[in-house]
């Protein structure tokens, strides 16, 4: 990832890279600092691959929301086990998703 992120750096200091009006120098500098110091190669953080066809983005947050909310109280969540069981075989579709052909995963994610 070391390579990526040089890769990175020249994109966000690129004259012609396209930036929304509202950022500044310093959000550059802090978005670079954030984004070239993460060597991981990719993370599961969008669950919203994982609803069903026809279900609505708020069914499947009703259905599957451990990740995508605050709480001071694990109980608080609706089905919190059962919502940890499933965020695991999440994980595991995700990863044999992407296990074939990661080069190709990254290239296809990589915004």
């Amino acid at each position: 990832m070391k390579e990526v992120n040089e890769v990175l750096k020249k994109v966000w200091l690129d004259e012609d890279f396209i930036l929304k009006e509202d950022i500044g120098d310093e959000m550059i500098k802090y978005a670079m600092k954030i984004r070239t110091s993460n060597f991981r190669l990719a993370m599961l953080t969008d669950w919203r691959d994982f609803k069903e066809e026809n279900e609505s983005l708020a069914d499947f947050k009703d259905r599957f929301s451990i990740w995508i909310c605050v709480f001071d109280d694990i109980n608080e969540i609706y089905n919190w086990k059962a919502q940890q069981v499933q965020s695991v075989l999440f994980a595991e579709q995700w990863f044999s998703n992407i296990q074939s052909n990661p080069e190709q995963w990254i290239i296809d994610n990589t915004h």
